[in-house]
């Protein structure tokens, strides 16, 4: 076990993935962030390597990533390790993940695709379009950010359209995936959500002559206890239920959250939001920070190791300034970007992008070093969206790059300060 104070710059996956593993460790941690990161953005699943230019990967290929890529300079268990670690904590804490490194789940998304993924809560698998049966969509009556006619138009299995009675009303306005959620928490609510639901189904049945094998549902299952909600709407309903990812607020991605923030904090780490943190490099290569509030008031934060996790463009970690220039937003360490601002872009909208991949280069311990791989401070590590090389979008590694990044810092951390 190691001794020391650890101070986690962002409170994104990574940021919280490190911080339960350092406190695990017995590490004082502190994670400081201006918001939540993009968790209750995101889809709940954890992405490790789907996609090898437009081509879905049936399994990871890190091999075939480029030499700069992140995952090259992990040791060999680092990432299954990781994704070992995190399965044991969504399984205690009742949002099991379903899947392995061995080969991709192959899942349907909200618009019609099919989307490759390592793992995925219990309550997305029952959609997995490897299994060629029929698929039925529930169309929720009331609810209007969810459209199966996009699934049945675009995706290739045999796809029907069931509706399924919903009353919105209550909110007097558009319901959100987290209205239905918080509704489907409630034990008596949601007896009369499936108690409606199952006279649709068989309204449905007795009208067409089908029975519903595989029902898909907007995710809204719950915030609470997904696994108990799945099993009483399966139990309701006689058949497999599913959920598919919509617009943010995700709730997949929130109970993902919560998670890992209940598993933190009960771990005894510190978790601030609101704040920003700026930093100083000394010239005897020592990193420290500041704490600084919306009031303008600044406060010393005691570190015997700083980890960024602070993300990239989209959390402020790196800011593209007017001047054609990338920074870091914290110590203002040298960041891998292109000089030609006119570089940064393809032609299309839907092309890999180079600007994905500018970030803090590191050494294999994770510590930030620059163009001549000169080591910038002795007690700052990276993870996550802000080291370079990785262009997590297109790649569909998102999730595989901060847990396992995450993991291997905060070891050597751990080997740094015991």
């Amino acid at each position: 076990m190691a001794d020391g104070k650890l101070l986690i710059v962002g409170a994104g996956l990574s940021g919280l993935f490190a911080g339960i593993l350092a406190a695990r460790a017995d590490l004082d941690v502190t994670i400081v962030a201006r918001g939540q990161g993009n968790l209750m953005l995101g889809t709940g699943t954890i992405d490790v390597h789907g996609y090898q230019g437009k081509a879905r990967l049936e399994v990871p290929a890190l091999g075939a990533l480029d030499d700069d890529h992140p995952y090259h300079k992990l040791s060999d268990y680092a990432l299954r390790e990781a994704i070992e670690l995190l399965r044991e904590i969504c399984r205690r804490r009742g949002n099991p993940m379903i899947g392995n490194l061995e080969k991709n789940l192959l899942l349907p998304t909200a618009l019609g695709t099919s989307r490759p993924t390592t793992l995925a809560p219990i309550s997305m698998v029952a959609g997995s379009l490897r299994d060629e049966s029929p698929l039925w969509i529930a169309r929720l009556n009331g609810f209007r950010d969810f459209f199966p006619q996009l699934m049945h138009n675009r995706l290739p299995q045999n796809i029907h359209i069931v509706d399924l009675a919903l009353t919105a009303k209550e909110f007097r306005r558009d319901a959100y995936t987290t209205d239905l959620a918080r509704m489907l928490d409630n034990f008596h609510k949601r007896e009369q959500i499936t108690n409606a639901w199952r006279k649709s189904i068989l309204d449905y049945r007795k009208k067409t002559g089908e029975a519903v094998t595989r029902l898909g549902l907007p995710a809204i299952l719950g915030l609470e206890n997904p696994r108990v909600v799945l099993a009483d709407v399966e139990d309701a309903l006689e058949c497999h239920v599913f959920e598919i990812p919509t617009l943010p607020p995700s709730v997949p991605g929130m109970r993902l959250y919560n998670l890992l923030r209940a598993e933190f904090l009960t771990l005894g780490g510190q978790l601030v939001l609101g704040p920003s943190v700026k930093g100083k490099i000394s010239k005897y290569q020592r990193g420290s920070a500041v704490m600084k509030t919306a009031n303008k008031t600044e406060k010393a934060i005691e570190a015997d190791a700083i980890l960024l996790a602070s993300g990239g463009f989209g959390h402020h970690g790196l800011v593209a300034n007017v001047d054609g220039s990338v920074t870091e937003s914290v110590f203002d360490l040298p960041v891998d970007y292109l000089t030609d601002r006119h570089a940064w872009t393809a032609e299309s909208y839907l092309d890999a992008h180079p600007y994905a991949k500018f970030g803090l280069r590191t050494n294999a311990q994770m510590q930030p070093i620059n163009q001549n791989n000169k080591l910038q401070a002795d007690n700052i590590w990276a993870c996550g969206s802000i080291l370079a090389g990785a262009d997590r979008l297109s790649e569909g590694s998102r999730e595989g790059i901060s847990l396992s990044t995450a993991f291997t810092a905060v070891e050597n951390i751990i080997q740094a300060l015991s």
